[in-house]
């Protein structure tokens, strides 16, 4: 009896023991936390900033500071800010699926028109959240209100993400709905040289994107500058290039990422919601399916989570130099169209985006840049405000 009174005594204590233990520890990391908001709530208005923005920053920069670095959680975050509101359509714009060159896509156009690809302006819109995140219903409410101000057609297409598929994999749906949005522009012409039809419909689509969309927008521009070969009117014809390129808060230099030497990741810490630790782990699970082709199922795999965080420095630095994954690292840039670039001045992401625009000018191309005071990364999302 007195043995087994000892025994349930210590297995008693031992219970305690790591009950104490994980209250201690639930507490440290409340304390942690705690503080991280605090941060996040100690947010500073800036002067560009109208009081809803400001109280948006401090949301997202709280958010940004405390949520778990967990791709679920990630994801079910942007879902639940983005897909309600985006599932709205606005009574004087329509919506519509398509499959596009075997990829999900959502058309957005003025309800004005019957038929998107009789639009005028096309916008191939791919959306930005770090290869990882976003949809086309994530978007959906911005590409309206990119349609109704340039009266273009916007098509979003549902690309493969990482760290499920590769950036490669993405590239390639982007590169296969371009194809399909030109040649259909190009055979409803009808009539004339399909190669002069191709060339013409091309001149109708502008690509473009936020963060790791503008880093596929001009991605599939270089792709397009190598060559691609589609079917126009029972004729092979090389694609041209898009009538222009829109890259809104570009993030097409993981290097950057990885080494964040640049000035704009100190000064704008305390402003932007692309911290630092967020940057690198994005560029983690990125480069890691670059590295592995991806894997199904990755959000609830521990081991692949785990080789994923223990990738060395020296090695995401080396997969980051890939023109594939870094565009902006690209041998050339020289032949690329017309193209706009806009930057946050507030972006961590500043000065990699600056110098995107020094070497696009010093390669000749028609590039327009413009910063825009105190924004923070991809502040276009935020077009509501």
């Amino acid at each position: 009896v007195n043995e087994r009174l000892a025994a349930g005594v210590a297995a008693t204590e031992k219970s305690l023991g790591e009950a104490g233990q994980y209250l201690k520890e639930a507490k440290d990391k409340a304390t942690v936390l705690g503080g991280y908001a605090m941060k996040g709530m100690k947010t500073k208005k800036q002067a560009t900033w109208n009081t809803r923005f400001w109280l948006l920053m401090i949301d997202i920069r709280t958010l940004a500071l405390t949520i778990e670095h967990d791709l679920s959680t990630l994801r079910s975050l942007t879902d639940a800010a983005g897909k309600p509101v985006g599932w709205a359509v606005a009574g004087d714009m329509q919506s519509k699926e398509v499959t596009a060159g075997g990829i999900r896509c959502v058309w957005v156009w003025p309800k004005e028109v019957e038929d998107p690809l009789l639009v005028p302006g096309k916008l191939l819109y791919v959306h930005g959240g770090a290869f990882c995140l976003g949809s086309p219903e994530t978007h959906k409410q911005l590409a309206q209100q990119l349609s109704r101000r340039s009266k273009a057609a916007v098509l979003l297409p549902d690309y493969r993400r990482c760290p499920e598929s590769t950036v490669g994999d993405a590239l390639a749906d982007c590169v296969a709905v371009y194809q399909w949005l030109v040649t259909s522009i190009a055979e409803a012409k009808q009539s004339g040289d399909a190669g002069l039809r191709a060339k013409e419909a091309a001149k109708e689509v502008v690509v473009g994107g936020e963060s790791a969309g503008a880093n596929l927008a001009l991605g599939l521009a270089l792709k397009v500058r190598a060559g691609i070969v589609a079917d126009v009117a029972s004729s092979k014809v090389n694609l041209s290039m898009p009538g222009g390129l829109m890259l809104l808060s570009p993030w097409t230099d993981l290097k950057d990422s990885i080494e964040q030497r640049n000035n704009s990741w100190t000064e704008n810490e305390e402003l932007d919601f692309v911290l630092p630790e967020l940057a690198e782990l994005f560029s983690r699970w990125v480069l890691w399916a670059q590295k592995t082709g991806g894997l199904e199922g990755f959000a609830t795999d521990k081991a692949a989570n785990a080789q994923a965080e223990a990738l060395s420095k020296e090695e995401l630095l080396s997969l980051a130099s890939s023109q594939e994954v870094s565009p902006a690292r690209a041998t050339s840039l020289a032949g690329l169209p017309r193209t706009l670039v806009t930057i946050g001045a507030g972006e961590t992401l500043r000065d990699s985006q600056l110098e995107l625009v020094e070497r696009l000018r010093q390669e000749k191309c028609q590039v327009e840049s413009e910063v825009f005071p105190d924004m923070p990364h991809a502040f276009v999302l935020a077009h509501f405000m």
